[in-house]
């Protein structure tokens, strides 16, 4: 654990750092670490972000050298038109000759972006840096991605961060709120305490499950976190529905839920809808996967509804958000149901770097009868941090 008393004075100094030095650090990072490579280029990673780094360059009229990536398969393949080099041959040609920036995410435990600079290393490159300074350099083109966004803004919301200080009371929450706050200040360092062992959403130190739980489950993806519910719960309870926009996931949601017993199945009802702040037509980047969203770009377009209007027959007594980033606008369509039947919520809070401080102050202002915790399922930054709101009748003690 990295801190373990004193939470308000080590988020205090945290933040204290000076906005006009993490200004300049953001603006000539990238320009101090490339020195006379700046435009001389080859991106270690070829998945999505190596892409959109690539799509970004091409943007201010850069154009990499090549790609390189462990993966075998993709070695003398192009991808979006740019040669895909081992590590080995990419080293040996180009090693003192160009930039190599690690387009691969670096918040892993433990290391973070060390091994991924010593493979690089030894294999004779002399240049190394991660993508993150040359997004802090081109904020318009590249962020926010994820949590990943400028430290600046982090310390510009200073004030407003320390006023959740009082809301997270025990040790766990404390420790996982300090480390997000750093690597939000840092991306390249790995300060998180340890994973949650137990099941995601289900933290059993926490609360307990009710044999009459109306269980609300949005970003409901194929199936897996109603599975966990019902072997959380032995089968007893009294409703649960599903939320899932994409068509493909939804499809395999319907197919799960058929699959089980029927005196199970009647009471899961599932949706093929977004939720929101009001009722409208979205347009919906489909990928058949658990990162499916909202996007301007999308190819589809989807329903979505506020979950209020959604509830009016219901007494929800646990909602479940995993909605890639829309949690907030869901947050604002579920207001009444939350301030009249208080009802447990695990709020995913990893998609967006001010979802940490935001979506606690948010649900603390519709009813003060919360206590938060946060708990995180992976050793990631960009996975599985959910914000349990539990209301103080429901609270294990």
């Amino acid at each position: 654990m990295i801190y373990q008393n004193n939470f308000s004075f080590e988020l205090e100094a945290l933040l204290a750092q000076s906005l006009e030095h993490i200004r300049y650090m953001e603006a000539n990072r990238f320009d101090e670490l490339a020195g006379s490579f700046s435009k001389s280029l080859v991106l270690f990673g070829a998945g999505g972000l190596g892409r959109k780094t690539l799509q970004g360059l091409r943007k201010i009229g850069v154009e990499p050298l090549a790609f390189t990536d462990n993966n075998p398969n993709l070695h003398g393949q192009q991808v979006d038109g740019v040669p895909v080099l081992s590590p080995s041959l990419a080293a040996k040609d180009l090693g003192e000759k160009a930039l190599f920036i690690i387009t691969v995410y670096v918040d892993s435990a433990p290391g973070g972006i060390e091994p991924l600079i010593k493979e690089l290393a030894l294999l004779g490159c002399k240049n190394i840096i991660s993508f993150i300074s040359l997004y802090w350099k081109y904020p318009d083109l590249f962020l926010p991605h994820y949590a990943y966004d400028l430290p600046s803004k982090v310390i510009e919301a200073a004030s407003t961060i320390m006023k959740v200080a009082p809301l997270i009371n025990d040790p766990i929450s404390q420790n996982e709120f300090l480390g997000q706050i750093a690597w939000r200040l840092n991306p390249q360092v790995a300060l998180l305490s340890p994973q949650a062992s137990h099941t995601i959403y289900f933290p059993p130190d926490l609360f307990v499950l009710k044999e009459n739980e109306v269980f609300i489950d949005c970003g409901a993806y194929t199936g897996d976190t109603v599975l966990s519910f019902l072997n959380q719960s032995n089968r007893k309870f009294r409703k649960i529905l599903a939320f899932e926009p994409d068509p493909a996931n939804y499809k395999k949601l319907n197919q799960l839920v058929d699959s089980l017993p029927t005196e199970i199945s009647t009471n899961i009802q599932c949706s093929n809808l977004a939720v929101g702040n009001r009722s409208e037509q979205l347009r919906f980047n489909a990928q058949g996967a658990a990162s499916s969203s909202r996007s301007d770009s999308g190819g589809i377009f989807i329903q979505s509804e506020p979950l209020d209007s959604l509830l009016i027959k219901e007494i929800p007594s646990y909602i479940k958000m995993d909605i890639e980033g829309a949690e907030v606008d869901a947050i604002q369509g579920v207001t009444t149901s939350i301030r009249k039947y208080l009802p447990i919520l695990a709020i995913s809070v990893y998609h967006c770097q001010d979802h940490i401080w935001k979506v606690p102050l948010m649900l603390n202002e519709i009813s003060d009868q919360y206590q938060f915790y946060l708990r995180r399922y992976t050793p990631r930054v960009l996975d599985d941090l959910v914000l349990y709101a539990i209301p103080r009748y429901r609270k294990l003690t």
